[in-house]
């Protein structure tokens, strides 16, 4: 009865393992795109150096757009005394204001970051 037992233990072992061999031998089927993948996201220097690249496409494209406009709000004079108390003697004052860049300026800023950009790269390289 051991000796049955024994043998169909060690019959279903083979079957499994080789299973398990055919599915690792489909599933570890490495192609050049795969492996390119890997060292890429395996290699610090080179995630460094790709984050150091879309960090200077980003300053590119910032440097060629305008300015945001900026809204202020100026409150003076807040809890006076008398019959100023409160809110009825402050002074409120909105502003708002946008820098228009000219003589070409935003195209200048657009060649300074190109020129940065590349300098970098040539340093990392």
């Amino acid at each position: 009865m051991s000796r049955v037992i024994s043998l169909l233990t060690v019959f279903l072992f083979g079957i499994i393992s080789s299973e398990l061999e055919a599915q690792t031998i489909v599933s570890d089927k490495l192609t050049m795109e795969i492996a390119e993948k890997k060292g890429i996201e395996n290699n610090p220097e080179l995630q460094y150096l790709l984050k150091s690249i879309d960090a200077n496409k980003a300053v590119q494209l910032q440097s060629g757009l305008i300015s945001n406009p900026e809204f202020g709000l100026d409150v003076e004079n807040i809890f006076g005394s008398g019959d100023l108390s409160g809110f009825s003697g402050s002074e409120i004052t909105a502003s708002l204001s946008q820098n228009f860049q000219l003589a070409g300026k935003v195209r200048k800023r657009e060649k300074v970051a190109e020129i940065f950009s590349k300098k970098q790269i040539n340093d990392l390289q």
